[in-house]
């Protein structure tokens, strides 16, 4: 088995640049490790691809479909409503994915960009999941998550939507 592990996924779909990382018989692989690929450690919010050719005892290649994963970030990610979201429901409540390890996660709304950016003593709360009440009509609203993983707080980006008419 030829094993290509990468980042970029142009580079494992034509095995160029440094995704080829071994010819080997077992049917595992590891990255992240010491020794490995990646001996730091795979980064947070990365999408890492792989794929494998089969190699015949004659040296015929069957090149293999590309899976990818992702290392998720310790910040929230995948907002709801979407980042940019235009006429979003002025009774939408906001839902994110929690960054990984996140045991707790402050919450910033409102309606003045550099307020919510630059927010902090908000109270933490442990769903991800966030109910502002009724919004205004034609009126843009930021918001950010900060993530709390027990050690260290991950502030979060700011996102914003905007209700109808604005």
């Amino acid at each position: 088995h030829d094993v290509y592990v990468g980042d970029d996924f142009d580079q494992v779909n034509n095995g160029t640049g440094e995704t080829f990382r071994a010819n080997q018989t077992t049917t595992y692989y590891v990255v992240g490790f010491p020794g490995y690929p990646y001996p730091n450690g795979l980064v947070p919010g990365t999408t890492y691809y792989w794929r494998i050719e089969e190699v015949e005892a004659g040296g015929t290649k069957h090149k293999g479909d590309i899976w990818s994963f992702t290392v998720p970030p310790r910040t929230a990610y995948n907002p709801q409503p979407a980042d940019g979201a235009v006429s979003v429901d002025p009774k939408a409540t906001l839902s994110w994915t929690a960054g990984f390890g996140a045991k707790l996660h402050t919450v910033y709304f409102g309606d003045n960009f550099d307020n919510v950016n630059n927010a902090t003593g908000g109270l933490p709360q442990g769903t991800a999941s966030y109910s502002p009440g009724q919004l205004e009509s034609e009126k843009v609203y930021y918001w950010r998550v900060d993530e709390f993983d027990a050690v260290t707080t991950h502030n979060g980006y700011v996102w914003s939507f905007s209700t109808p008419g604005a």
